[in-house]
């Protein structure tokens, strides 16, 4: 759904999306956030 979002922004306008995740937790679900934008980033 999100790769989705993100091919569309770059369709119909030409920009790019950023994420910005702020300090670094120590918590399994931000590893989790982290991972999965590493690789929306590498599509």
């Amino acid at each position: 759904m999100l790769a989705g979002s993100i091919a569309y922004c770059n369709e119909v306008w030409n920009c790019p999306v950023l994420f910005y995740t702020g300090t670094k937790y120590d918590n399994k679900n931000y590893e989790s956030m982290v991972s999965a934008l590493l690789s929306l980033q590498k599509k």
